[in-house]
């Protein structure tokens, strides 16, 4: 099966919200530091979509992490 070399139109979309969130969040951290806790939960409001897939995603990393290294130590095991 042949790689894309361009993310599909969904797939760029996603990366957008994902960004929009990480941008906001980081806004909120360096320009607004004495309000970051209502300037998040304003715009995690606004933007509920773009928070919702950051926190998936920030949800997902830890399961994955803990996959790979399960999978490398089988692989490992396997190997002596």
């Amino acid at each position: 099966m042949a790689q894309r070399k361009e993310a599909t139109k969904v797939e760029k979309e996603i990366i957008a919200n994902l960004a929009f969130a990480f941008v906001l969040e980081d806004i909120g951290k360096k320009c607004f530091s004495e309000h970051e806790q209502s300037f998040s939960e304003f715009m995690a409001k606004k933007y509920r979509k773009s928070f919702r897939l950051k926190a998936e995603l920030e949800a997902a990393i830890p399961r994955v992490y803990k996959q790979l290294k399960k999978d490398f130590e089988e692989h490992q095991a396997k190997e002596l």
